[in-house]
C-alpha cells in the first residue's frame, strides 16, 4: 500500500510536469522543454544547427531525459524514437506527434531470435541478461517486471520508417550501444553527429571497434555520453 501510494504522488508530479511543460509552450516558451540529462539538449546547439532529422533509441516515454524533446518542439526537427517497453512507447507516440515511434529493442544481425526478454525499470531498462543481476539503485516503490519485445536491427527499423539521411543519432541503451551499432549499415545509413551512452572502458573499446575511421569523438558532454562526429 505504500509503494502505491508513493508511486501516484510521483506520478502526479510528472503529470504535473509536462501540463507546465505544455502550457508554457502554448505561449512560445521553451522554459520547461530542454528535459535531457545534464543539460545535454543545450549543449548539443554548438554542434546542431538548422532543421534536422534525428533518431533517439532509448526513447523511454518520449519527454523525461529526452535528448531531441527540444530539438522537435522547437527547433523543428522530426526523426525516429526507438523504445522497446510497450508502456513507455504508447506514451512516445502521445507526446511525439512529429516522430515515428517503434516499440522494439535493438540487437546485433546475429542475434538469434526474433525477440528478446527485457526488464521494465523506467529508466534503468535493460535486457535481460542470464547471471547479471537486476538493474541497480531502482525505487522501491517502482513496478519492476519482466517484458518480451521484438528484436530488430537498427537497419530495419530505419528501412521501415523510410528513413534515408540522419543528422543526429542518440543511443542510451544501458550498456547494448556497440550491439546496436552493429545493426546499423554504414554504408546506407551515415548519421552526421552521434551521442553515444558509454558506461566504461570495455563499451568504449567495443563501440570504437564498430565505428572504426569513420566518426572521431569530438566532446564528452556528460560522464558517461561521448559525442562523435562523421569523418
Amino acid at each position: 500500500m505504500r509503494h502505491l501510494a508513493i508511486r501516484t504522488i510521483v506520478e502526479a508530479r510528472r503529470d504535473f510536469r509536462r501540463s507546465r511543460c505544455s502550457l508554457f509552450e502554448r505561449f512560445g516558451s521553451a522554459r520547461y522543454s530542454r528535459t535531457a540529462l545534464d543539460d545535454i539538449d543545450r549543449q548539443l546547439e554548438h554542434y546542431l544547427s538548422g532543421g534536422g532529422v534525428f533518431v533517439e533509441a532509448g526513447a523511454n516515454d518520449g519527454y523525461r531525459k529526452s535528448n531531441t524533446y527540444y530539438l522537435e518542439r522547437f527547433r523543428g526537427w522530426t526523426g525516429v524514437l526507438i523504445e522497446p517497453i510497450p508502456a513507455l512507447a504508447a506514451q512516445c507516440r502521445r507526446r511525439r506527434p512529429r516522430s515515428r515511434v517503434f516499440q522494439c529493442a535493438l540487437v546485433a544481425p546475429d542475434h538469434p531470435t526474433a525477440n528478446i526478454a527485457m526488464t521494465h525499470a523506467d529508466m534503468l531498462s535493460e535486457v535481460v541478461v542470464d547471471g547479471r543481476p537486476p538493474p541497480q539503485n531502482v525505487p522501491e516503490w517502482l513496478d519492476v517486471y519482466e517484458v518480451t519485445v521484438p528484436a530488430r536491427t537498427l537497419s530495419d527499423v530505419l528501412s521501415d520508417a523510410g528513413v534515408r539521411d540522419i543528422d543526429f543519432l542518440s543511443l542510451d541503451l544501458q550498456g547494448h550501444e556497440a550491439a546496436a551499432l552493429r545493426g546499423l549499415d554504414f554504408e546506407r545509413w551515415s548519421p552526421t553527429i552521434m551521442l553515444i551512452e558509454i558506461d566504461d572502458h570495455d563499451a568504449r573499446r567495443a563501440v570504437d571497434s564498430v565505428l572504426g575511421m569513420r566518426y572521431d569523438p569530438i566532446a564528452q558532454l556528460s560522464v558517461h555520453d561521448i559525442l562523435y562526429r562523421r569523418r
